[in-house]
């Protein structure tokens, strides 16, 4: 029997039992049977107006909503559309049901937004040491009987059994606590009697405040048994902060672009898409960049060129930073400047770029031939944080004369609907005065093919000389005499 009928039924047994009392017992047994009734009926008049406030349903509310399984609405070229919220249109059904207790409203806003045009924002209070529970926790739901999902031509409930429910929430830094155990937030599917389920707690840290993040999870049945999501009515972002927690916190939290995965070829219109990219191209912070280059070498000399990053230094700092960590010594001559193992100068160069958590950075040479580069790090993508130094490292030998240049190309990594896209931030370039020494010069010279033309040279004159010597010495030679015949 259903909760609500049960408490019905107790509410209606203590009224007759009530009537019964006074008129078979009208005296003191039947007035101890009415009281006894009256109990029972306040009693389960209690616990009714408790199990409707603690399921959030208005009283006279409907019992069962039809199951409707509709087929979205689709476009010209039978794709289709996107399923959900995407708040253009205002707060679109969503709403907060604490109101009436604490500050919590929801309204849209231009401000900030992770699609299109605007994003719902949603004022609340949150306090760890607050008196009720209202004030530990927050939640925006969007009933799904009365507002029926962006995409189909029928309002709720749904049938959304193994289906995906994402939404992007952009939480403030304030949000962050300094101890053990954080505030976190939840997605929340709810069915037609009230029965939930979450998603995966995400706990709010610094590393995920003040950008979009997306939460998801698959609708299905989990811990609560009493969830049914074939009969899902209404959905929604919660945030929890534990009983004792230090958080103090009034203002806005953002939602935005709440999706339903309906179909495996379910896409965003081509606008749509576009305003997806320029939203995540947004989603970074300005971050530090140093690197260090020579402006000269010597042929076969070899040099670190090392890259840091880091999202909470200045350039100075950082600069220092890579100074101090580089190892190499100051000029005599020019106190302050850097120098090469050689004595040239080396250069420090500072910039501000676009960082996201993901970067990436490589060293080319623009002639392949001029130097030999091997990296020193482990991988060329690297994780940045907000305020630890990312290094790159790469040595460098010079094998061509003359002014040769270097590229620094880095990358910072968005992702486009869970696929990664790199997409290039900034090129540096350096130009290298590759030089080389009367020494290097003279031991690159190729001596075998040298001592070949110097013994020719020498050979030739002295096989002259030798020929020539030879020619006067037969020329000097008499000629033998014939003796004379005797006549008889």
């Amino acid at each position: 029997m259903d909760d609500f009928f049960f408490l019905v039924f107790l509410a209606l047994l203590g009224i007759v039992i009530g009537i019964i009392s006074q008129i078979v017992q009208p005296r003191a047994r039947g007035q101890i049977l009415l009281i006894f009734g009256l109990l029972l009926f306040v009693s389960a008049g209690l616990w009714l107006g408790f199990k409707l406030a603690a399921k959030e349903l208005p009283p006279f509310s409907e019992t069962h909503i039809p199951t409707l399984i509709v087929t979205p609405i689709e476009t010209s070229s039978g794709v289709p559309r996107f399923v959900g919220f995407d708040f253009e249109s205002g707060t679109e059904g969503w709403g907060t049901s604490e109101g009436a207790y604490k500050l919590a409203s929801v309204s849209t806003t231009t401000d900030i937004s992770y699609t299109g045009n605007s994003a719902l924002e949603l004022t609340t209070e949150l306090f760890g040491n607050g008196s009720e529970d209202v004030y530990r926790h927050t939640e925006a739901v969007v009933y799904l009987n009365n507002n029926p999902l962006k995409g189909f031509d029928q309002p709720g409930p749904y049938d959304l059994t193994g289906k995906t429910f994402s939404c992007f929430v952009y939480l403030p830094a304030d949000l962050v606590v300094q101890e053990a155990t954080r505030t976190y937030i939840r997605l929340i599917a709810k069915d037609t009697k009230f029965a939930n389920q979450f998603s995966q707690a995400v706990e709010i840290t610094k590393d995920n405040t003040n950008k979009w993040i997306e939460l998801s999870f698959v609708i299905d049945v989990n811990v609560d048994s009493d969830f049914d999501p074939k009969q899902t009515n209404a959905l929604g972002v919660r945030l929890d902060t534990p009983d004792g927690s230090t958080l103090e916190y009034t203002g806005p939290i953002y939602i935005d672009h709440c999706s339903i995965e309906t179909f495996p070829n379910q896409t965003l219109s081509l606008s749509e898409q576009l305003a997806k990219v320029d939203t995540e191209l947004r989603n970074s912070l300005p971050g530090n960049i140093s690197y260090i280059v020579p402006s000269a070498m010597k042929l076969d000399e070899t040099f670190v060129i090392q890259l840091l990053i880091n999202a909470s230094l200045s350039s100075s700092e950082l600069a220092t930073e890579n100074t101090e960590s580089s190892g190499l010594a100051t000029s005599v001559a020019e106190p302050g400047k850097l120098i090469t193992d050689s004595g040239n100068v080396v250069t420090i160069q500072n910039n501000t770029i676009e960082i996201t958590p993901n970067m990436k950075a490589i060293l080319i040479s623009a002639d392949p031939q001029a130097f030999d580069i091997q990296s020193l790090h482990a991988d060329d993508i690297q994780i940045v944080g907000s305020t630890s130094t990312t290094k790159w490292q790469w040595i460098i030998r010079a094998k061509k004369e003359g002014v040769q240049k270097l590229v620094i190309v880095i990358y910072r990594l968005i992702k486009i609907d869970g696929k990664e896209n790199w997409r290039e931030v900034e090129s540096y370039k350096a130009d290298i005065d590759v030089k080389v020494t009367f020494v290097q010069r003279v031991q690159s010279f190729d001596w075998k093919w040298i001592a070949g033309i110097i013994i020719t040279l020498i050979g030739i004159p002295a096989l002259w000389r030798y020929i020539d010597s030879q020619k006067k010495q037969i020329r000097q030679v008499p000629k033998p005499k014939h003796p004379e015949k005797k006549t008889k």
